[in-house]
C-alpha cells in the first residue's frame, strides 16, 4: 500500500520562501508549523491595511483551510476593534467558494459577502516581493496584475513525491498515483494499492476521505490474498467519494461540508448542514480532535 501523502512546494512561488523565512516580513502560511505560528502573531498584532489570504491550483490537502484563516482572522480583528480599517481579499483559482459541492459554495459566498470579504475567483499567485509587500497574481485573462499586501496568507501548491511523480510507471499524468477510484487498486499494478493524498481520485484530499478509503482498502487486500486473485472484482468493497470539510466561519459557527463523488451532498447529521451553526462547532472543537487523535490510530 502507498500513501505518503503530498509535498509542500513553497519554492513554485516566486519569493515566497524568503518572504515566510523572514521574521520582519508579513507573510506567513498555516500549511507549516513554523509558518503557522509566524501567521498567528502576525494577525495578532495586525492593525490595519490589505489583508491578501490565497488558494493555489489544486489539488491540495484540506482544501477548504485557507477559508477557515480568514473567516477566523476576520473575527480576530472585528473584536480587536480594527475591521474597518482592515480590507481582506480572497484570491483562490476556484472558480467559486467551494467546487467540490454546489450546495457548499453557494451557502459560503453570501457569508464571505456579509464579512465584507473581496473575493477574486480565479487567481493564480505567481510571485510576491517581500521587501515592496507586493504580490502578483495571473487573471482569469492570463494577465498579471501587482496588488500590496501589509499581510498575505499564502497557500503553497502541493504535487507527489519524486518516487510517484517522476519517471515513474505509477503515476497518471498529472503525476498522482494511477488507482480505481472505487477498490483504491493501481490500474496497472493489481498488488498495489493507495490511500489517501497520493492518489488520483476525483474527491478532496481530506482526513475523512483517508477514514472512508482505509476500510476499503484492508477489505479488498484481504479478498484478494483470501481468492488469490490478481484484481478485484466489481462487486467488491466500493469507495463512493466521501469526503468532509468542516469549516469555521467565525463567532464559534462552522458549517459541515460532506459530499461523495459527482459533487453530491452526504450529509450526516442534517440536510441544513450548510447553515453554521454552534453545535457543529463544539463538535468539531471538542469531539473531533479526540476521535483524530485517539480513537483512529
Amino acid at each position: 500500500m502507498i500513501a505518503p501523502g503530498l509535498r509542500l512546494r513553497f519554492d513554485k512561488i516566486e519569493g515566497a520562501t524568503a518572504a515566510l523565512e523572514d521574521p520582519d516580513c508579513p507573510v506567513g502560511s498555516i500549511y507549516d508549523l513554523d509558518y503557522a505560528y509566524k501567521f498567528s502573531k502576525l494577525r495578532d498584532s495586525f492593525m490595519g491595511g490589505n489583508a491578501l489570504f490565497t488558494l493555489p491550483v489544486m489539488p491540495i490537502k484540506c482544501g477548504g483551510a485557507p477559508q477557515k484563516i480568514m473567516y477566523l482572522s476576520e473575527e480576530t480583528w472585528r473584536k480587536r476593534g480594527i475591521r474597518g480599517d482592515t480590507n481582506i481579499h480572497y484570491y483562490p483559482t476556484w472558480p467559486n467558494m467551494f467546487p467540490p459541492c454546489k450546495k457548499f459554495a453557494d451557502a459560503l459566498l453570501p457569508i464571505a459577502e456579509s464579512k465584507n470579504i473581496n473575493s477574486h475567483f480565479k487567481h493564480e499567485l505567481l510571485r510576491l516581493d517581500g521587501n515592496e509587500r507586493n504580490a502578483t497574481f495571473k487573471t482569469p485573462e492570463g494577465e498579471e496584475i501587482t496588488v500590496p499586501f501589509d499581510l498575505l496568507h499564502v497557500v503553497p501548491p502541493m504535487d507527489a513525491p519524486d518516487f510517484i511523480s517522476t519517471n515513474s510507471c505509477l503515476a497518471s499524468a498529472n503525476g498522482f498515483l494511477n488507482v480505481d477510484k472505487h477498490t483504491m487498486q493501481h490500474n496497472k499494478f493489481p498488488n498495489i494499492y493507495g490511500l489517501g493524498d497520493i492518489c488520483n481520485i476525483p474527491t478532496s484530499k481530506t482526513a475523512a476521505a483517508v477514514f472512508s478509503q482505509t476500510p476499503v482498502v484492508i477489505e479488498n487486500i484481504r479478498r484478494s490474498i483470501e481468492t488469490s486473485k490478481t484484481k478485484i472484482p466489481r462487486s467488491g468493497s466500493n469507495y463512493d467519494g466521501y469526503a468532509s470539510c468542516p469549516i469555521f466561519v467565525g463567532d464559534k459557527k462552522l458549517m459541515l461540508c460532506e459530499f461523495k463523488y459527482g459533487g453530491v451532498p452526504a450529509e450526516t447529521f442534517s440536510v441544513n448542514q450548510h447553515i453554521p451553526s454552534r453545535r457543529l462547532f463544539t463538535m468539531k472543537k471538542e469531539l473531533l480532535p479526540r476521535a483524530y487523535f485517539t480513537l483512529m490510530p
